[in-house]
């Protein structure tokens, strides 16, 4: 499990468990990356991941209710 504590406005102290850094430190190594630019890389890309979810529950949202004043 990967857990953040806010240290400051803009900082945040970030706690990763054995298991997950095993995984970020394998990915770094199997793309010759550091440890610390490869955790950055898995951050964006679960952002990125959950964005695109949000937006397509918001579409699906927006269409489910155009579908009601139609149908």
């Amino acid at each position: 499990m990967i857990t953040a504590t806010l240290i400051t406005v803009n900082s945040y102290a970030i706690k990763l468990d054995s298991a997950d850094r095993k995984a970020v430190r394998d990915l770094a190594g199997a793309y010759a990356i550091t440890f610390d630019a490869m955790l950055v890389a898995c951050i964006n890309k679960g952002i990125e991941v959950i964005n695109k979810q949000v937006q397509h529950a918001d579409k699906k949202i927006i269409d489910d209710s155009a579908c009601d004043d139609i149908c």
